[in-house]
């Protein structure tokens, strides 16, 4: 289920996994842009955060245009092998009918197994995924091996074509990880390089913490300006 408030003490402990979730809306409103969703079945934890363009009720107009197309590849996902490919075609499904409506979303999107496995990928630039693999806080400086293009901005044929569209990563030996929407990580759209130096700084900061230290420690950054979305994942391996 797609939610965009949740109770910023809720825990989930599902072995092997245990995650923590924040969402608050924009100015503690009733209405949003942000969505979270988290689903835990056996060997693997499958997470959504999603980030449509506007906050507050223009970004709930987003969703009651939208939610039941989103819920329907989200739902597709859950019942595929979860592979980078499925990721994709998430992706294209969601571009082709957001650029027929003309609206946007940025979206971060993964599955985390049990056996340290991760793959993942982001969507535009108001969602992100901050791994901790065992050799550390995993990051690329070049944001071109980052972030794939923002959802409905182009149309089917040329994102196809595209390779800047779909930005897929597979990682091995995954201990946790961090997914955001951008309100924590200041005005991106106007300093892009202060947010890309503030990633891996969170990424260092929640590495090894506990899913709710892991919450508390990104929701110490400002972020009453945007609707504000956190999940923090980690995996206990024997």
């Amino acid at each position: 289920m797609l939610r965009s408030q949740i109770d910023p003490t809720e825990a989930t402990t599902l072995a092997p996994f245990r995650a923590a979730l924040f969402a608050r809306p924009y100015k503690d409103g009733g209405a949003s842009g942000d969505r979270v969703a988290l689903h835990v079945e056996g060997a693997r934890a499958l997470f959504l955060v999603a980030d449509a363009a506007g906050h507050g009720e223009r970004g709930e107009a987003f969703w009651d245009r939208h939610q039941a197309i989103v819920m329907g590849a989200w739902q597709e996902l859950l019942e595929s092998a979860g592979t980078l490919p499925d990721l994709r075609g998430l992706g294209a499904t969601l571009n082709a009918a957001l650029h027929e409506a003309g609206d946007h979303l940025c979206l971060s999107v993964g599955v985390l197994e049990a056996n340290g496995v991760l793959r993942f990928a982001n969507f535009g630039y108001g969602t992100h995924v901050l791994p901790v693999t065992t050799e550390g806080s995993w990051w690329r400086e070049d944001p071109a091996e980052l972030f794939g293009l923002k959802l409905g901005w182009l149309p089917s044929p040329a994102w196809n074509k595209n390779p800047r569209a779909f930005v897929g990563h597979e990682l091995s030996d995954t201990k946790s990880l961090v997914s955001l929407s951008d309100a924590f990580l200041g005005d991106d759209h106007r300093d892009p390089i202060a947010t890309l130096e503030s990633l891996p700084r969170l990424s260092g900061a929640c590495a090894g913490l506990a899913p709710a230290a892991a919450v508390e420690e990104a929701r110490r950054l400002p972020h009453d300006d945007d609707d504000a979305t956190v999940l923090a994942l980690v995996l206990d391996r024997e």
